[in-house]
Parts: C-alpha cells; structure tokens; sequence
C-alpha cells in the first residue's frame, strides 16, 4: 500500500547572480555601443535597429525603439539573462522501470515565469547560451506514485558540455516510506555560446507507475542565470 509522506530534500547554492564583483565593468562598458533606431515611425523610437547591432525590449513593448539597440552586448547579456519556468502539466506513468525522461521535446512543454532575453524556449524546456561563460542552473523536480519497490531516483542538468548529476536518492526508503518527492539542485556549468541546457530525469527498481507532476503551482521548475561571460 502506498504511503502519502511528503518530503522535501534540497541542495541550495547561495550565489549572488546579480552582483558581479569579478568583473571589469570599465572595460566592459567600453565594449558597448547603443544606438538609435533607423527610420523612426514616431518620435524618439518605433523603428529598426542599425545593421550590427542587437535589439533589447527593455521595456517590454515589442517594438525596437532608441536606447534598445546595442553593439557589443556583453553588458545587456550579463544584465538581462535570466529565466524561470515549471512544466505546464503531469505527466503519469513515465518512468519508474529505469526510463530515463529527457524534459527537452514537446512532450513536456513549460510555462515561463519569466525569460528576460529570450534564451529558454518553453515549447521544449531547452535554455541556450547566448555567451561563452558561467551560468548557474537550478531545477526542482516533483515526482508520484512512488512504491517500495522503487529503489533509485535521479535528476540530472544536461547541457552540451556535460550533465551534471545534482540527485541521486533512494525515493522511498531514504524518509522510511514516500510516495511523493520533491528534490531540488543547482550548479554551476560552464556553456559555449549556442549550448543548450535540459533536465532529465529517471527512477528504477520497478514498475512504470511514476508520474512527473507540473502545474500552475510550479511543482517541476527550471531556472538560470548567467553569472560570468568568458573575456
């Protein structure tokens, strides 16, 4: 008979994303050009961005206006590369005989929370690198259906570099009886510009019966934040 205890295991990694200390921010800002749009539609924006330069929707509009187009855009990527999102729905009876489940197709399509530079594609739970550098990626995964049988329980950050392996537990016998789990990682991976980052996960010793939850209350969760771009 399955039991109904929750329990949370968690591996936190407290980094301030925000404040990069490390870097040169003089010579960083040299690297930067903005410009203005060229043939306005209204005055002061409402147009296209020069040749060479990258458009950033600061303030969200959906149009390209002065001020929003940038040359050498280290500091917009630093500043504005962050994403948050949770798998839109559950999933039943995906894993549990040693299935592994790769969140990165259709299949398992996320909500955005938020995408700042629109570098993590919900249609397939893929973020992508816009900068060779160091990025922090965290998940939290929230499985059920979980018996006595099942034995192993892991999540991993998959990237083009490598994957990192951030769980690896017993789901039931580690709380002395779960049917439920939720655990939750980060790292710190290092990404060429163009990778891509995924969770998959997996868990084994018996049957097919483990569901994937993901709803509106965030249940399975992907988030990143760039912390450091290569020089």
């Amino acid at each position: 008979m399955k039991k109904s205890i929750y329990f949370l295991s968690a591996i936190f990694i407290f980094l301030s994303i925000f404040t990069l200390t490390h870097l040169d921010t003089a010579h960083a800002k040299q690297q930067v050009e903005v410009a203005d749009v060229t043939d306005p539609t209204s005055e002061g924006g409402n147009g296209n961005c020069p040749t060479g330069y990258v458009h950033y929707d600061l303030n969200d509009d959906g149009y390209e206006q002065n001020g929003e187009c940038w040359k050498g855009n280290r500091i917009g990527n630093l500043e504005r590369t962050a994403f948050s999102a949770y798998l839109s729905s559950a999933h039943t009876d995906k894993t549990g005989d040693g299935t592994s489940v790769s969140l990165n197709t259709t299949t398992y399509g996320f909500t955005e929370i938020f995408d700042l530079n629109d570098n993590f594609d919900s249609s397939n739970g893929k973020f992508t690198a816009p900068v060779d550098g160091v990025y922090l990626l965290g998940a939290k995964v929230y499985i059920s259906g979980i018996t006595s049988s099942h034995t192993s329980f892991y999540v991993d950050i998959e990237t083009s570099n490598r994957f990192y392996r951030v769980i690896k537990v017993d789901p039931y016998n580690t709380v002395a009886g779960s049917e439920l789990a939720v655990s939750s990682a980060a790292v710190l991976a290092d990404m060429d510009a163009g990778d891509e980052a995924y969770l998959e996960l997996g868990v084994s010793g018996s049957s097919k019966v483990v569901d994937i939850n993901g709803t509106s209350t965030e249940y399975t969760h992907f988030f990143g934040h760039i912390v450091s771009a290569d020089e």
